[in-house]
């Protein structure tokens, strides 16, 4: 693996790789980053849900991933699971420079994300859970919408407590801010939400594994 020679990629990769960070450099970094690279994302309309009556119109994904950062908890991570978190959160809808309305998103995002995670990101194990991560983050709000179960959830992040918390961090700094939705989704459901993930995995770790869960 060779550094990254281009200055947007090599700025993220210290800000992310650095345990200090603040989170003004790190959202700084974010930013230079996907104006670099994704530029096509500036501008693309999303789903109402995104509306943004301050503005006039939804943001677009790249404001959108910027709130997401400046809502991710990065409490009481070690250094790799807080590098696989932001990674996730960078690339987690890049994939809507393709299509912004795609429910489809979240695959083509891992798709463009693995490329510059080689470059950037030297330990394999981090670029295999954030591509994870990236794959994964909708999963959540489906659940809590009723459309797969606890299972499927739990099946997509391996039946891995480690991952499960990792995705409720994404996947609720995602619900929050985006703007529709936080009447709709209140911390209290996604609170109950993550109760009902946890029990269902200690459930699944008393019967012996995934296949006696519930």
């Amino acid at each position: 693996m060779t550094a990254p020679s281009d200055p947007a990629e090599a700025a993220v990769r210290a800000a992310f790789t650095r345990d200090s960070a603040s989170r003004d450099l790190l959202v700084a970094a974010a930013e230079r980053y996907l104006l670099a690279v994704f530029p096509g994302l500036i501008g693309l309309e999303q789903l109402w849900a995104h509306y943004h009556p301050g503005i006039g119109r939804t943001t677009d994904p790249l404001e959108h991933t910027l709130e997401v950062f400046a809502e991710l908890d990065l409490e009481g991570l070690d250094e790799r699971d807080r590098r696989t978190l932001l990674w996730a959160t960078l690339f987690h809808d890049v994939g809507k420079v393709r299509d912004p309305h795609s429910r489809a998103h979240a695959r083509v995002s891992v798709d463009l994300a693995r490329g510059p995670l080689e470059r950037m990101e030297d330990n394999a194990s981090v670029r295999h859970d954030a591509l994870r991560l990236v794959a994964t983050h909708d999963l959540l709000g489906h659940f809590m919408q009723g459309h797969i179960d606890a299972q499927d959830l739990l099946g997509a992040l391996d039946w891995d407590a480690r991952l499960l918390e990792l995705h409720l961090r994404l996947a609720g700094a995602d619900i929050r801010s985006i703007r529709g939705l936080r009447d709709i989704v209140p911390p209290s459901r996604l609170g109950a939400a993550r109760v009902a993930l946890e029990r269902a995995l200690v459930q699944a770790a008393e019967h012996g594994g995934p296949a006696g869960a519930l």
